[in-house]
């Protein structure tokens, strides 16, 4: 099993020409390791259009909906599903009243917003106030002073880690005193939010993020394959451990050379 391994830097147009590397120029038979939405996205028609594989931890609804023809296989939870999980913990466990609602313009993020606020106003909370905002903005100050401004007890940011970096450094300098509640792949990433933004800055931001049973005997083995400390939380790299099992048991299967 040879593998080709290339960065994305989590952007759809890297990722689409690295697929069509992939494919075209070293024949790969399956692409995977696939983690972030846009690059799921782009790479989703080319390896349906050449009959690739392609094994993604994007959590997209759109990724594995419509016709696939079986070549698209999903190794994380939809994002409707991380919008239920949300609003479950935020009505048992939170317990805000109050919210605003921040959404990144994006197919991951969108039917996350759309099912917590669903949830939240079945359930009698009030929803203040929600935008969704476009990435790459020069500034989100606007958007900041428009939720934080109508002073909800907790603001929701649902979207990736350089806007929320620009974001959460409006709200410190706006002293704004909502809580917030963001995504782990937004307030956490492996440490690089407080690298970002700084300890005070980052400090009473709870965040969500679907991770592995931790006590399962198969994490603890992915661990020490790893080499990895026993009480170390991985959350994405246990996916692409099975995805090249997955496809390494196919090739058996199907006497591939």
């Amino acid at each position: 099993l040879e593998l080709f391994i290339e960065d994305s830097e989590s952007s759809a147009a890297v990722a689409a020409n690295l697929s069509h590397k992939f494919i075209n120029v070293h024949k790969a038979q399956a692409l995977v390791g696939y983690w972030g939405t846009p690059e799921g996205m782009s790479s989703r028609p080319i390896a349906i259009q050449n009959k690739v594989v392609l094994m993604v931890s994007s959590a997209a609804n759109a990724i594995t909906e419509g016709d696939t023809q079986g070549y698209v296989w999903r190794f994380q939870l939809k994002a409707t599903d991380w919008g239920t999980v949300i609003s479950r913990a935020t009505l048992n466990k939170l317990g805000f009243k109050s919210v605003g609602v921040m959404g990144l313009q994006n197919a991951f993020v969108l039917p996350i917003m759309k099912v917590f606020e669903e949830q939240m106003k079945a359930n009698g909370r009030q929803v203040v106030d929600s935008l969704i905002y476009n990435p790459e903005q020069p500034s989100y100050r606007a958007e900041v002073e428009r939720i934080f401004g109508k002073n909800p007890e907790a603001v929701y940011c649902f979207g990736l880690l350089p806007d929320f970096v620009s974001i959460m450094k409006e709200v410190y300098r706006g002293g704004f005193e909502s809580k917030v509640v963001a995504l782990s792949i937004m307030a956490d990433a492996e440490g690089k939010f407080v690298q970002a933004v700084g300890p005070k800055v980052a400090e009473g931001i709870r965040h969500f993020q679907p991770m592995p049973d931790v006590s399962a005997p198969g994490y603890k083995k992915f661990l020490q394959l790893m080499d990895a400390p026993a009480d170390r939380v991985l959350l994405f790299p246990p996916n692409t451990h099975d995805q090249i099992a997955i496809t390494a048991l196919a090739m058996e299967k199907a006497k591939s050379p």
